[in-house]
């Protein structure tokens, strides 16, 4: 369903993620972000099968792991009763709401819910829910209620900008009275609950200024508030948005897996995009969320680690979706109950995000805006790149294909001082000579760090 929704978007905009009116943003600031969205990635939880209870409870007894994995911000997917007419599978998408200032009853009551915010601010974690503000559920409180909210046909039948989307139906932002209502709800979370900010869903098809309101109106609640685009545009970052998904990425990463990309060109497109995005401009950075194939599915079981790494490697947020860390390879129905099975866990593959979430965290060049490209002689398959900060380098080596290689690396004269690196994942010590003929095995990665830095 929704990958037939990209499709769409990538048909009206082959240049996906800057489209014309988007372009040459890269001279603007962009809104500048809460301190606390760099201190580690994005966890995205679906409680209806985050556990076989599907409760808020659950996932608060969750927390000491999420903490010890080094969780910093929990993204909740709809928590709100799911509309029953049209409905699909046997329980409904999330995403299709009855309701927006109530709670689905199997995930808890308020206070169930209060008490997970609660514990999260506790144990130093933040927490922001998903919201959904372009459409509501074909028997929704609203259209009972309010029907002059919702878009209509030339027919003055009710009516959605995604035909497949059958269980919703999209709301009239032409009406002010609605702008008005929606904009409560929004306060609403914030205030009753105290959380940290929203995950906006399909952004783009609400209006920019309505978005724009509501970040001038949070800020005025919570200084540090965070708001997160389900979109692919600068344009959404000057006064709204502090970061947005970068589908795009994902896209030439799957390409470069596949065979039809070269490796050099997941360096060539981040720059790319960067250079005509605002400067604060947060990219959302994935190789999975709950619309999309799990890690292991798409990028393969034991090939998915480089674009992974490369992934933490840049300026952004990582995202993880509950289950990717412990390397499971099917991802929960999002219309059934279908709960995650802990006891799969695969403890190799849990070990490497527990590491490289603690490396993006020990040292700010991974997340830092600093990309140099490092030439190489492989570049159609091996993917060489340094990251700085201050005191703080990084050298990655990330072998995109399926063959053992022999790599020349090409250090620039930054590097005449230095003559040995520190493997951050085996700790073994690496001279600078053998970087003159350095050997990397099938989608294997060295994360290089400089002795003295």
């Amino acid at each position: 369903m929704f990958n037939q929704f990209l499709e769409k978007i990538l048909e009206d905009h082959p240049l996906f993620g800057l489209e014309k009116e988007d372009q040459n943003k890269g001279h603007l600031t962009g809104l500048k972000e809460p301190a606390w969205v760099h201190e580690g990635p994005v966890y995205e939880i679906f409680v209806r099968n985050f556990s076989p209870q599907g409760t808020f409870k659950k996932v608060q007894d969750k927390l000491p792991y999420l903490k010890d994995l080094g969780v910093k911000a929990i993204w909740l997917m709809p928590i709100y009763p799911i509309g029953i007419k049209e409905r699909k599978g046997s329980l409904g998408s999330p995403y299709a709401i009855r309701d927006y200032t109530a709670i689905d009853p199997t995930y808890g009551t308020r206070d169930d819910l209060k008490n997970l915010v609660e514990a999260v601010h506790r144990d130093g974690m933040r927490l922001i829910l998903d919201l959904v503000a372009n459409h509501m559920a074909v028997n929704s409180i609203w259209g009972q209620d309010y029907p002059e909210y919702f878009l209509r046909d030339d027919n003055e039948a009710l009516t959605r900008k995604i035909s497949d989307w059958t269980d919703v139906i999209d709301l009239d932002y032409s009406n002010r009275d609605l702008r008005t209502q929606m904009g409560e709800v929004i306060r609403y979370w914030v205030n009753e609950f105290d959380i940290d900010g929203y995950r906006c869903d399909v952004a783009g098809l609400v209006p920019l200024d309505f978005w724009e309101a509501v970040y001038t109106d949070l800020q005025k609640i919570k200084k540090d508030i965070f708001l997160l685009a389900e979109w692919e545009s600068a344009n959404l970052h000057q006064n709204a948005f502090h970061a947005s998904y970068d589908w795009s990425t994902h896209f030439v990463l799957q390409d470069i897996y596949e065979g039809k990309r070269p490796a050099g060109d997941a360096i060539t497109w981040v720059m790319e995009k960067e250079a005509n995005y605002p400067r604060n401009a947060l990219p959302l950075r994935f190789t999975e969320n709950h619309d999309f194939e799990r890690t292991r599915e798409k990028f393969g079981s034991d090939s998915f680690y480089p674009f992974v790494v490369f992934n933490f490697m840049l300026y952004g947020l990582p995202l993880i979706y509950c289950g990717q860390e412990i390397g499971l390879k099917k991802a929960p129905l999002l219309f059934e109950k279908d709960p995650i099975d802990w006891d799969q866990s695969d403890e190799k593959i849990f070990g490497f995000y527990k590491n490289l979430i603690k490396l993006r965290q020990k040292y700010p060049a991974f997340s830092s805006r600093e990309l140099h490209p490092i030439g190489n002689d492989k570049p159609d398959q091996i993917v060489t790149l340094e990251k700085r900060e201050k005191d703080s380098r990084i050298l990655a080596v990330l072998n995109f294909s399926q063959q053992q290689l022999k790599v020349k690396i090409e250090l620039s004269d930054s590097y005449h001082n230095i003559q040995q690196f520190e493997d951050l994942i085996s700790g073994k010590k690496i001279r600078r000579s053998e970087l003159e003929e350095f050997k990397i095995s099938p989608y294997g990665f060295f994360l290089l760090k400089p002795d003295g830095s």
